[in-house]
């Protein structure tokens, strides 16, 4: 087995689902490697998606979510082909060539605009790979019924209902869940991982991730928090590649002795082995690491879309809290540390409803195929 990863630079839970699947490759002793999508149409492409992405999701979450609700309504219309084909179309060529040059016969797809480009070499029967259209949020993608992908990685069993709902072929779906790196799989105990970061053992440790490009009102919520809990909570705050933020908040706050600003960082399933709790924006596949991590998560305001349908699918199964507003979602935080049986009970619900192995058992499925 030789497999490839496809994946897009917009926004890294697509990125960070690709490189899971890549480590479970390598610890089978399989050859994976990982490219962009975007590059088989070009570098000024490539940047213009992403860069585009992030400006829309960051400062135009409206525009975003009128886009995503316009996908919804374009996809359940009987289009021969979507927008979202033709954008992705004109890679097909040099994309087909990588792959059978490269000598692949497995490709993951976890991202709608490769698993477009792959369709369209379906259907011109330039790809013989087997591959895996692959879910990284709990819903059925707009577009997602016109791909042609040997299977399609469902993240969770009560989502199939939706896949079916769409078109979608019972024995093209494949439950093994969103693919987490195996490092969330393993836990170091929390004294212990507050001495390797630094943390104080006295008091709860909140953990406040704003996702890889630093979004949401970081500055709001720690005002609350500090508010309601003064020094008596230590707050972690993960601000991604975001440096205007980061300087923002330290204006802001200053060298408050419980309040640590932490930019971009490999050591996120160190850091929720060290806390109490979780703050979140509901991406798809940090609410996944959470869960595999068993942390009681409250999710933030999600980016309209997708995140919307993970915060309310996270909350009907008891995983998490949901609320927009800070003074909720600090109220929440402060129950779940003072008050065990909740904390207890989510806990329950993540391990009822998570799949630790998810990567592994991706690639043993497509690794069988070929056997």
């Amino acid at each position: 087995m030789k497999a490839l990863v496809l994946s897009c630079n917009t926004g890294e839970g697509h990125n960070a689902a690709g490189r899971a699947i890549q480590d479970a490759c390598t610890q089978r002793g399989i050859h994976c490697d990982f490219a962009d999508a975007l590059r088989f149409t070009g570098e000024l492409f490539s940047k213009g998606i992403s860069g585009g992405y992030v400006s829309i999701t960051k400062y135009s979450p409206r525009i975003f979510k009128f886009i995503y609700d316009a996908g919804g309504l374009i996809s359940n219309t009987n289009r021969r082909y979507s927008p979202a084909y033709l954008l992705n179309r004109p890679a097909a060529a040099r994309m087909g060539e990588f792959i059978r040059e490269g000598g692949y016969d497995t490709v993951f797809l976890t991202h709608l605009f490769p698993a477009e480009t792959i369709t369209a070499l379906h259907r011109n029967g330039r790809i013989e790979a087997n591959t895996f259209a692959v879910a990284t949020d709990y819903t059925c993608y707009p577009f997602w019924a016109e791909l042609t992908p040997t299977r399609f990685v469902s993240p969770h069993a009560r989502i199939n209902e939706e896949y079916l709902q769409r078109g979608i072929s019972p024995e093209k779906l494949l439950t093994t869940g969103i693919p987490v790196s195996p490092r969330f799989s393993v836990t170091v105990p929390r004294d212990e991982a507050r001495r390797q970061l630094g943390i104080p053992t006295d008091r709860p440790a909140y953990l406040i991730m704003s996702g890889s490009m630093g979004f949401g009102h970081l500055d709001q919520l720690a005002d609350e928090i500090l508010r309601r809990q003064g020094n008596e909570v230590t707050l972690l705050m993960l601000c991604g590649r975001n440096a205007r933020l980061i300087e923002h908040l330290r204006q802001r706050f200053g060298d408050r002795e419980n309040l640590r600003l932490i930019p971009f960082t490999r050591e996120i399933p160190l850091y929720m082995d060290a806390s109490d709790v979780l703050f979140s924006k509901p991406g798809g596949l940090t609410s996944t690491e959470a869960i595999v991590k068993n942390i009681p998560l409250i999710h933030t305001a999600p980016i309209p879309g997708c995140e919307t349908c993970n915060a309310e699918f996270f909350y009907r199964l008891g995983m998490s809290y949901h609320a927009i507003q800070v003074e909720d979602q600090a109220e929440y935080a402060y129950r779940l540390v003072t008050e065990p049986d909740l904390a207890r009970d989510m806990r329950d619900a993540q391990r009822f409803n998570s799949h630790p192995n998810s990567a592994f058992d991706l690639v043993d499925y497509a690794k069988s195929l070929l056997d």
